[in-house]
């Protein structure tokens, strides 16, 4: 069985996987990082510190389970973090710990087996989570905001109730112990697949920011669209400049055999859809 935490910066994801590791009863995955190692870490207990030439190797030869990225800032210069799982061949004899973000725990998911993987998503406030982080040391404003917009993409409501989904079920808890005399709360969050694909439908650009490929969602949407759903789709293609969510957008659609729709996004021709979905 393999335990996984899942939370933004300082929520307290490293407390509950230490108590774990502390209790006898599981055993740490070591995750591979590219990052400096802070003091007293050890290399192959906390992490396998490692050259981000050997981490990408370690990628590209299907060594690693997944992989994910930070943008940060080092002393005022800019950098990446790379953070990655190891493949483990005896879960199902031992029973792992770990913490990683969501698309690590689908990942995880995807790999084992919800009957092997029990997902932890713990929540914090953003003023308590400041504060953690500031009482840690080093605290710097403007890399503490970043972190903050990145992690109501990666952890927003949505995500937890898709992990809920995949994973029949998930335990939330709420760690704002300074609010609480020094205790946590939890509860168990089950998510139906209609009742997500209601929570997507409301909002595509937080269900594409979850999913590595747009055709993850066909299932759960039934392999349809209402008029409402084509039109949003087509908004956020046509003003997604970045190119963000364009490919996620078309491959839902192609795998759900929305083809003229694909061929009109690709063509920009947003009028041809209106005219489908609208009658003007």
């Amino acid at each position: 069985m393999i335990k996984i935490y899942v939370g933004k910066s300082a929520s307290g994801k490293d407390y509950f996987l230490n108590k774990d590791v502390k209790s006898g009863k599981f055993e740490r995955v070591v995750s591979y990082t590219t990052r400096p190692k802070r003091p007293k870490e050890v290399n192959g207990r906390d992490y396998y510190f490692v050259s981000k030439e050997l981490f990408f190797d370690m990628q590209k030869t299907g060594r690693l389970l997944e992989s994910r990225s930070y943008n940060t800032l080092v002393d005022g210069k800019e950098d990446v973090w790379y953070y990655g799982s190891p493949l483990l061949t005896d879960y199902k004899d031992k029973d792992y710990v770990a913490v990683v973000d969501v698309q690590g725990a689908i990942d995880y998911i995807k790999r084992y087996g919800s009957a092997y993987v029990v997902i932890n998503f713990v929540e914090v406030s953003d003023e308590i989570r400041k504060n953690r982080a500031i009482r840690r040391g080093g605290f710097n404003e403007t890399e503490w905001n970043r972190r903050v917009d990145d992690d109501s993409i990666k952890f927003s409501e949505l995500a937890k109730y898709y992990l809920a989904y995949l994973d029949a079920g998930i335990k939330v808890i709420n760690n704002e112990f300074e609010l609480n005399n020094g205790k946590t709360s939890e509860y168990t969050l089950e998510c139906e697949q209609k009742e997500l694909a209601t929570m997507i439908r409301a909002n595509f650009s937080a269900a594409f920011n979850i999913v590595q490929n747009g055709a993850e969602l066909s299932y759960i949407l039934d392999y349809g669209f209402s008029n409402a759903d084509i039109l949003q789709l087509m908004s956020l293609y046509k003003y997604d400049t970045a190119n963000k969510y364009r490919t996620k957008i078309l491959d839902l659609l192609s795998d759900c055999n929305f083809h003229t729709e694909c061929n009109y996004l690709l063509d920009e021709d947003y009028d041809a859809i209106c005219i489908m979905y609208q009658g003007s």
